[in-house]
């Protein structure tokens, strides 16, 4: 399997294979320190080659096995750097209860049905965190939700190069006010999750049928449960991806969060210490512990 973590080793941050039961990862930067010094760096060589990451690791892995370590003895980190991040709304079918409606955000009806989809950047790299790291509640907030959705990654043409579990952390009744404040609403210090890895196209030859579960735990009891599957996107990432390169440069490893598919009830929010558990199938579980900023 291909999936890539970021993780500390020493002192420094290397990036390592999972293995397919995800219990040991192993680590290429040790082999190849110029290569594998980062995901980042393993995208730059695969455009500036003209190959694919998933040719570039075999390649890397074919002398020799890199060494493996327990990733119970590992501290993870996120497991690449995005050079942007962009979301997308309202990419879902009839989610119910989808907390904030069109009406209260001031959108048109049928604004949507014009076949250009509803994209926003959200955020760089300073504002995201990884597995195991610390979601940010807005201070002014009385109404921060988590949004689970698949992040597509990309390089700097297009190409997808991976998919992760984003966790694009909303807070959902400073959006409701006005549409002038949905950069407020979605833009703050640890906005946004990233990980637990990143899984290449070949570990996901369909995104567009991937199961998506959440649970929200609170004093040690789950306080909300929910699933829904990407089956049910009625706007699909290769439609986002093109709207969002359309006169777009954008940076290497550029994460696309798709959209929400599962809302949470209208009077629910975060609190301090609530844990974040996301789990996208093929790629693996996101855990984030939530702190009032």
């Amino acid at each position: 399997m291909l999936r890539l973590v970021g993780f500390v080793a020493g002192r420094s941050h290397h990036v390592g294979l999972l293995s397919s039961d995800g219990k040991t990862v192993g680590d290429l930067t040790s082999l190849n320190p110029s290569l594998f010094s980062s995901f980042n760096s393993i995208v730059h060589a695969a455009e500036t080659r003209g190959t694919p990451v998933e040719v570039l690791i075999k390649d890397g892995i074919k002398r020799q096995e890199p060494s493996k370590l327990a990733i119970s003895t590992v501290e993870q980190t996120i497991p690449l750097r995005p050079g942007e991040v962009w979301g997308a709304g309202w990419t879902y079918s009839k989610v119910p209860g989808h907390g904030v409606t069109e009406k209260s955000r001031g959108i048109p009806y049928g604004a949507l049905g014009s076949g250009r989809p509803e994209l926003f950047f959200k955020t760089t790299a300073l504002r995201c965190v990884g597995p195991g790291g610390t979601v940010g509640i807005r201070s002014d907030s009385s109404r921060t939700v988590p949004e689970p959705e698949l992040g597509v990654v990309l390089a700097s043409n297009g190409d997808v190069v991976g998919f992760t579990v984003t966790n694009d952390v909303s807070a959902k009744d400073i959006q409701a006010e006005s549409p002038l404040f949905l950069s407020q609403g979605k833009t703050f210090t640890n906005c946004c999750a990233i990980g637990p890895c990143v899984a290449t196209p070949e570990e996901v030859p369909n995104p567009a049928n991937l199961l998506i579960k959440m649970k929200i735990i609170r004093n040690d009891t789950v306080a909300f449960e929910g699933k829904a599957s990407t089956t049910q996107m009625v706007v699909s990432p290769t439609s986002l991806t093109y709207y969002l390169m359309k006169d777009n440069r954008l940076p290497t490893s550029t994460v696309l969060m798709t959209g929400t598919g599962i809302p949470l009830p209208d009077d629910f929010a975060l609190c301090g210490k609530d844990i974040v558990e996301i789990e996208i199938e093929k790629i693996g579980v996101l855990r984030n512990i939530v702190e009032t900023l």
